[in-house]
């Protein structure tokens, strides 16, 4: 060759030797690796010759492989035989620079018939010299310079600091894995992760690992809730059955599995297993559970008290743990998922709808509660009240105490809010001027504003309450309203009671209004002291036109 020999080595059983160097990519002796047998006497030729595109600098034999290290890029497919010189393409020495096995330049590219790539380190079939998968790489600058196999594996010496990718420094070491292996393989499954709750699954499936290849995943599936088996035919029975799982290789001391399944009843599952290796080590028994929940339901019911009872069941998913119960819209609670009830202390008298909301897969689901609605009668939970007149016909409200709740609120369903009250039970509405009131008592329980009607309602006061404003047409046809003057008040509002605010008048206690729309019409006279109380004027209708 143009350069030299660099490193030889002999077969464990000395069968054979070994040879190779640098020098151009001259094949069959230059850049290559030949195999010489050691049988016999006098010249021996090669029996092969295996083709490395550029420099080989070190070598190592064990039983089923001869290691090759150097400078190069590609190792061969097909050896060149006795005889022969050359692969079917002219190389060019010092090609494999280029460690890039999709570049144009790379020997497996130019030469695909003939090389594959492999990155400065390669194993070869000792009776054939073709190259044999094992592929871990180099990432040297120049060339793995030194192999030498001891009992348990492989030790490799370069000018950088990663074989396999894996950080090493400038030595590395394969463990071929010498001496008995007592390592089990690792049983999994990814499908249905462990503890899932799944509502249809339609594949089991998982993998098993080891340092050895796996050959055999032995798979069952057991419903714990009726004690059966699946059968091949897809139903459940009482013997145990392996399933013909599907095993596919994923690397090294790997392999992926699966079976599929379709409509299984409702109910707790374990899938159980083993898996051997190629020397007969067996995996611990897997045992993964999973659950195939029942179909969601709500109800509502009273309770003796007359209180509304809201159950669910079947709220089970992966990682949901909370339910939200809704009352006519709003939000009334936070609780657990699964199975479970919320009694509602808080309904008023009337009609209301109940759901659960949960969010399985992260999408919001509502689950009607029936019956919808149920309805709450008089008397039930929480406060009650009853409005009446006084002597002086004005409203009289009375209400049932709430267990600890001490602030109310009194409302008008129409105008709103009346007065705030706290520690009482009754209010009397003084400045109720004649009309309908339909009068609602407030409070807050568990952050929820609670309405309670006040029966009877409407509640009716009587005309002429307040007196003290007339109203008459004048001879241009204009209405002139006077009103008494009330002590400490200075601003008083006149209002048409159908078409609302007509003026505000500032200390006087008459107004006129020009060109009113004919018809019949009711003046009132409202003013705040300190409440706001409304007269209404007399006569009443007055007729206008």
């Amino acid at each position: 060759c143009w350069n030299r020999l660099r490193d030889m080595a002999i077969a464990p059983d000395g069968s054979f030797i070994v040879i190779g160097g640098q020098g151009a990519d001259k094949p069959p002796n230059c850049d290559s690796v030949l195999k010489y047998s050691t049988a016999g006497n006098g010249v021996v030729n090669f029996d092969w010759s295996a083709r490395m595109y550029s420099s080989v600098f070190s070598i190592a034999i064990s039983d089923v492989a001869v290691y090759v290290g150097g400078h190069f890029c590609a190792a061969p497919k097909n050896p060149i035989p006795p005889g022969a010189v050359s692969s079917t393409w002219t190389g060019t020495a010092n090609s494999c620079k280029i460690n890039d096995p999709s570049s144009s330049v790379n020997p497996s590219q130019r030469d695909p018939d003939n090389a594959v790539f492999r990155k400065q380190i390669a194993a070869l079939d000792p009776s054939t010299g073709q190259a044999l998968a094992w592929n871990p790489g180099s990432n040297n600058f120049l060339a793995v310079y030194d192999l030498t196999l001891v009992d348990r594996g492989l030790l490799a010496g370069h000018d950088r600091d990663r074989f396999n990718d894996v950080g090493t420094g400038r030595s590395g070491f394969f463990d071929l894995g010498g001496g008995a292996d007592i390592e089990a393989p690792v049983l999994i499954t990814t499908d249905p992760a462990p503890g899932a709750v799944i509502s249809d699954p339609n594949l089991l499936a998982g993998s098993a690992t080891d340092n050895e290849d796996v050959t055999l995943v032995t798979i069952r599936l057991k419903n714990v809730t009726t004690d059966q088996w699946l059968q091949l035919d897809g139903t459940l029975g009482a013997g145990q059955v392996d399933l013909p799982v599907t095993v596919v290789p994923a690397g090294f001391g790997a392999v992926a599995w699966s079976y599929p399944v379709a409509n299984l009843p409702i109910g707790d599952y374990k899938i159980r297993g083993f898996a051997t290796d190629a020397v007969g080590n067996t995996s611990n028994p897997l045992v993964s559970p999973f659950k195939i929940p029942g179909a969601t339901s709500c109800t509502v019911v009273l309770d003796i008290d007359d209180q509304p009872v809201v159950s669910w069941t079947g709220f089970d998913f992966n990682g949901v743990s909370s339910v939200f119960v809704r009352r006519d819209g709003s939000y009334l609670v936070t609780s657990t998922a699964g199975s479970g009830s919320y009694a509602d202390i808080t309904a008023a008298p009337g009609d209301h709808s109940y759901l659960v909301r949960w969010r399985p897969d992260d999408v919001i689901t509502d689950i009607p509660c029936t019956p919808d609605p149920i309805t709450v009668p008089d008397g039930g939970p929480g406060l009650t009240c009853t409005a009446g007149l006084n002597g002086e016909s004005k409203p009289v409200l009375n209400w049932t105490a709430v267990a600890g709740i001490s602030k109310y609120s009194v409302r008008d369903a129409a105008s709103g809010w009346i007065a705030s009250l706290d520690g009482v039970t009754t209010y009397t509405d003084t400045v109720a001027t004649a009309g309908d009131y339909n009068y609602i008592i407030r409070y807050k329980q568990q952050g929820v504003n609670v309405d309670t009607p006040c029966a009877p309602s409407p509640l009716t006061v009587p005309g002429g309450a307040g007196g003290g404003c007339t109203v008459l047409v004048d001879g241009n046809g204009d209405v002139v309203v006077n009103w008494t003057l009330v002590p400490g008040v200075d601003r008083y509002v006149i209002r048409d009671l159908a078409t609302g605010w007509i003026a505000t008048v500032d200390n006087d206690t008459t107004y006129t209004d020009t060109n009113p729309e004919a018809g019949a019409r009711t003046y009132v006279i409202r003013y705040w002291n300190p409440g706001r109380t409304e007269v209404i004027c007399e006569p009443d209708p007055i007729v206008i036109g």
